[in-house]
Order: C-alpha cells, then structure tokens, then sequence
C-alpha cells in the first residue's frame, strides 16, 4: 500500500477518489489525534491531519466529503452506504457497504484495539482478492 500525504497544497489533486474505508481520530482521541486514514479503491492510503498536518478541516471534507455528513451527526451512526465501528477513546472507522460484510467475517474476533491497528490491511487484502 502506498501513503500519500495530503496537505493545504496538494488536496485540489485527490478531490475524486473513490473511498472505501476511512478512520477519523477526534481533536481529543487517543493516538494521532486529528488524523483521518482514508484507503481508495485503488489501495492506495490518503493520509490527512487536520490538528498536526498542514491541512485544515474544510480542505479534509473536501477530499472526503462522507465525513462532514459524519461529523454532522457526531458519528452517533453512519450515513446510508456506510457502516461504522467504534475504535474507542475517540476514534471511529467507516467502512462502504460494499467490502463490510468481508471485512466483518475477517475480524469477527478482533476486538476494538485490533481492528484500530489492522482495520488497512484488512481493507487492502479484501482489495487485493
């Protein structure tokens, strides 16, 4: 899997990806707080921070615009298409509909902190199949 970073100066270039799964760690949340992990269909990995990157919340929506909708509805549940999981200490996953019945089967026995360590790869290798 290649990681792109994505910043204030590049995120005009990534604005139509299509997204199948994606993290998003609140201002306070455990881990890289502010981060947001978002895996295309093409495996690839946007990687954005909106609190210690150099990009700002508005410029992260535009990139992905599914999490404004989530974070209009304080990631109380996800919005049609879209199933979430809850990480823990601020942390949240949302993963399309199309991959999470796989993805469920593949970590059915995964608690919340493993799912939160290896929820790309799972991602990727359903991808990769």
């Amino acid at each position: 899997m290649t990681t792109i970073k994505i910043s204030s100066s590049n995120y005009k270039d990534f604005t139509n990806f299509n997204i199948i799964a994606f993290s998003y760690a609140e201002p306070g949340a455990m881990g890289e707080r502010g981060s947001v992990y978002a895996i295309t269909s093409d495996n690839e990995v946007l990687h954005m921070n909106f609190i210690g990157g150099n990009i700002n919340i508005e410029e992260v929506q535009a990139v992905l615009p599914i999490l404004k909708e989530c974070r209009e509805k304080k990631f109380v549940y996800a919005p049609e298409g879209w199933s979430m999981k809850r990480l823990g200490f601020g942390n949240y996953l949302i993963v399309n509909n199309i991959v999470i019945d796989k993805f469920n089967l593949l970590t059915i026995k995964f608690d919340q902190i493993e799912i939160y360590k290896k929820w790309k790869d799972v991602i990727s290798n359903i991808l990769l199949e």
